[in-house]
């Protein structure tokens, strides 16, 4: 079914405003650079809000298909560029786009061939005086883009519908009250950001199941979460879930977050795959998988779950009542 996401653009700041904004004067130059979270409430009740800040951080051109154009942000361990970056997002729904259970992917991806058009391919970029005005950009202001991708010179006014340009100025123009210097004129805007969540969701019932037997979708990109930590910590639910019924399952988690290893290993996971290897972890853990159920038989007797190393029964037979029974090494 088709859901609510958001979308916008990117905004980059001098990081050194944002930690003065933050810390104040005396200890901005010393704590760790500072990040922020704003949220806003327009006029025509639309929802706005700052997303995936980065501090010290990059604009990344994340594109995925061919002519689409969408930008991400991502910060180093010791995040230490000279900007601060965001998402800045307005929120979007199915009266938006429509009721077609891909209705918003089409939606989404109008918006990223239109930024693709903008920039020529390469990430365009706008000063937000100059967005304010509807104007295209000839030069930069005080502050240096920091991307990983080329960027150009465009107008953002023309990739969105109007209500979402409306949206985002007078948000900014709101979140200049709260971050002094957040909506100077020289401040960096970047498009398309429109990956936020997932704009479709594949309906699950209570006990985390698709109507597919044995499928469970969950996480991101089933339409359970806006982000990396709720995303994990629905595949925590579905494990918990699945752990109730089954306690043979094989269970593999994948993520980034490498500190959910240690929670992880309560639902007794075959693998914990990181994201980052996932090429060849995942490979490796598939092989291994086979294997392993190539060897094991699961029975089911007065609703409990039998699991049995086929390599451990010696033989088995079924008597005349049709029960079937096993002489396994173990003795059990």
């Amino acid at each position: 079914s088709s859901k609510p996401f958001a979308v916008g653009v990117r905004i980059e700041h001098p990081q050194s405003m944002i930690n003065e904004s933050q810390y104040g004067p005396i200890y901005a130059k010393t704590l760790p650079p500072a990040s922020y979270k704003l949220t806003y409430t327009t006029t025509k009740n639309r929802g706005v809000y700052s997303f995936c800040m980065c501090p010290g951080g990059y604009v990344v051109n994340a594109s995925s298909e061919n002519n689409r154009l969408v930008v991400n942000g991502m910060s180093n361990y010791k995040r230490d560029t000279k900007n601060a970056n965001s998402a800045l997002v307005v929120t979007v729904n199915p009266n938006d786009f429509g009721n077609d259970p891909l209705s918003g992917i089409q939606f989404q991806r109008n918006l990223e061939e239109a930024a693709y058009k903008a920039g020529n391919g390469k990430i365009p970029l706008q000063l937000y005086g100059d967005y304010k005005n509807n104007n295209i950009t000839n030069h930069l202001g005080t502050i240096e883009p920091i991307t990983k991708g080329d960027y150009t010179f465009a107008n953002l006014h023309n990739i969105f519908p109007a209500y979402i340009n409306e949206a985002l100025k007078e948000a900014i123009a709101h979140f200049g009250t709260k971050i002094q210097g957040f909506d100077q004129n020289d401040s960096i805007l970047l498009g398309v950001e429109s990956r936020t969540s997932s704009p479709v969701r594949i309906v699950r019932n209570e006990g985390f199941e698709s109507n597919i037997n044995g499928i469970y979708p969950c996480g991101e990109g089933a339409g359970y979460a806006g982000g990396i930590t709720s995303a994990a910590m629905d595949g925590i639910k579905v494990a918990d879930e699945l752990r109730k019924f089954n306690q043979y399952m094989h269970i593999i988690f994948i993520s980034n977050r490498e500190e959910l290893v240690y929670q992880s290993l309560v639902y007794r996971p075959f693998r914990f795959i990181r994201k980052s290897h996932l090429d060849k972890e995942l490979e490796e853990a598939v092989v291994a998988l086979i294997k392993e159920v190539n060897n094991e038989i699961l029975e089911k007797i007065d609703n409990y779950i039998y699991q049995h190393a086929i390599d451990g029964i010696y033989h088995c037979y079924i008597d005349r009542k049709n029960e079937l029974w096993k002489h396994i090494c173990n003795g059990l």
